[in-house]
């Protein structure tokens, strides 16, 4: 099998990488969808550096510092929890902005990702 260069289709804030093939072929009946989450089909580099340091940023905007220590998920929902117990609009529009973060640093990966072959 030829490695495919992947790109990103985003709608509704679901980001799906597919190949060229699939995206001339959406008009047919989609046979499947497979979903990668631990790198075994996608050759994806994505820089969690950072999208750490972008969203430790973003909380110290919002005067919030989670430890450096934990996951970029984890510090999301820890400044998310403290923003929220003080002003749910605040909390909300931090969700937004690093989400956005999150999404940009995948998009930009999505760009030198490649399927393994067979």
């Amino acid at each position: 099998m030829k490695t495919a260069k992947l790109r990103a289709i985003r709608k509704n804030s679901t980001t799906i990488l597919v190949s060229k093939q699939f995206m001339i072929s959406m008009n047919k009946e989609i046979d499947a969808v497979l979903f990668d989450f631990d790198g075994t089909l996608v050759n994806i580099k994505i820089d969690f550096a950072k999208m750490r340091q972008e969203i430790l940023s973003l909380g110290s905007i919002y005067g919030i510092s989670p430890k450096s220590d934990i996951y970029v998920l984890e510090a999301i929902d820890e400044i998310f929890g403290a923003l929220s117990a003080k002003d749910k609009i605040l909390a909300s529009e931090f969700k937004e902005k690093a989400d956005k973060i999150l999404i940009d640093i995948e998009l930009s990966a999505v760009q030198t990702s490649k399927s393994y072959p067979d």
